[in-house]
């Protein structure tokens, strides 16, 4: 099977016009492209639940069904 290739001129053009209307879509609607509390809300609660997760493998689990 032959892999994707794309046209490395065209998709510098491509590149840069989808990165500038992204931006401008960002700044149109006032909203950060680095993130919201939402967003931190989410990642900190999913870190947590795979600490948890962890920690409950190795303290809780005494077999193997367990753990799965």
């Amino acid at each position: 099977m032959k892999p994707i290739q794309f046209d490395h001129k065209k998709t510098k053009e491509f590149y840069e016009t989808l990165k500038s209307r992204v931006k401008e879509y960002f700044e149109n609607n006032k909203i950060s492209d680095k993130g919201n509390r939402k967003l931190y809300f989410k990642a900190i609660l999913l870190f947590l639940s795979w600490v948890g997760a962890y920690a409950l493998i190795l303290f809780v689990a005494n077999s193997i069904w367990a753990v799965i």
